[in-house]
Formats: structure tokens, sequence, C-alpha cells
């Protein structure tokens, strides 16, 4: 068994939950202020142009409230423990609706566009964002909800992208591969847990009638 201790770190996250317009970019907390404290990940970054917005859950605790250690103690499991450059999330939130912005960019490209770690090892052309928790029985909370309804509203205001359609998956002779899905459509997983997966077609609805409202539809239909 790995064991690993991140520790705790006193941030005021309140700053982060201000209302944003649909389609912009939410607040998130940056890597460099939660891995404060924490080996730097290693140098080495990856472009990609993204297709396919991916969800994952974390498979941890629904009760923890200390979202901060929570996220420092997944970056070190996944580069102490899985020997990976860095976080393997481009974001993750939290119950509460905090953003994390995960994998760090190192200046190659926008953080959204950055290849993680997250798919089946099929990751470019996708952005990987990690709900905190295990959703096999539970809910997301609303709070968590609606931070990603923001974040991915605004992904796919920015790629220009309809989140009812679907792209060949990894390269143009495989099968294709909705814009928005979970991770369990790429390999033989629980992840994002049967409560989210299930509210995958809600989740793309609310996320059109987004784009509709903040006037994206005619550039994504």
């Amino acid at each position: 068994l790995d064991f690993f201790y991140a520790p705790p770190l006193d941030l005021d996250i309140t700053r982060t939950k201000q209302k944003k317009e649909d389609c912009e970019k939410p607040a998130t907390i940056s890597p460099t202020v939660w891995r404060q404290g924490l080996p730097d990940p290693k140098s080495g970054r990856n472009a990609t142009i993204v297709k396919h917005c991916i969800i994952h859950h974390t498979a941890g605790s629904n009760s923890a409230t200390d979202y901060t250690t929570i996220v420092r103690n997944i970056y070190l499991a996944h580069t102490e423990g899985n020997g990976w450059d860095d976080i393997g999330y481009n974001f993750l939130v939290a119950q509460d609706g905090t953003i994390f912005s995960g994998r760090d960019a190192q200046g190659v490209a926008d953080e959204d566009n950055i290849q993680g770690a997250h798919f089946c090892s099929k990751n470019g052309g996708t952005v990987g964002v990690a709900l905190l928790g295990n959703y096999n029985l539970t809910q997301p909370s609303s709070d968590m909800k609606t931070s990603l309804y923001d974040l991915l509203t605004w992904k796919l205001s920015k790629e220009m992208l309809n989140p009812f359609d679907e792209y060949a998956h990894p390269d143009a002779l495989s099968d294709e591969l909705g814009v928005v899905s979970g991770h369990r459509d790429g390999c033989a997983t629980e992840c994002p847990g049967d409560s989210v997966y299930q509210l995958i077609s809600d989740i793309k609805a609310t996320l059109r009638q987004r784009l509709i409202d903040c006037g994206q539809l005619s550039s994504i239909a």
C-alpha cells in the first residue's frame, strides 16, 4: 500500500465562487496556489485541440470538506504513486462548487488545452473534469452541478462545440465519442459513478440551453 500525506494549506476559497456570465470562464484555484509546499510537477506538456469533455469522479469521500487537502493528496497519488508528471485531471470540482485548476500548463497552452492523464490512455483531444467524491449511489450537490455547468459551458463556447455532437476519438478511424462523455465511455470503469452517468443527457440539455442564452447557438448548431 502507498500512503501519501499533503500538509494542510489554509486558503480562503470563497473568492472562487463569484458569479460569472454563462459563457465566461468561472473562477478557479490555480495549481500554483493549492500546490504550495509540495514537489513541483515534472516539465513537459502537450497541447491538444479539445473535442471531448470527459466527466470523472474521484471515488473518494463525500463527507470530507477540506477540499484543498483532498486535491493535494490526489496530486501526490498521481505523481508519487502513479509516477505521472502531474495531476491527471485538467479541473476538479468540489462539493461546495469550488473549482480547482489541475494539470499545470507550464506556458505551453491554455490550461484547458493541455493533454492530461485521465481517459484510458487516449487523452488526446480531451479535457478531464473530476468531481470530488463517489457518485455510484450519491447524487452530486446542486453547487457542484452548477460549477460543472459553468465550466463546461465556457469550454464548449470557447471551442464552438455542440454538447450533443460526436467526433471520432482518438483519431479519424476510431468510433465516435460524445462531446460530453463519461470516463466509462472510453474503457471498463465505474467512473464517473452511476448517479452522474445517468445525468449526462440532462447535463447536455442544460449546456445547450446555456449556450443558447449566451448567444452561441448560431455558432454551434
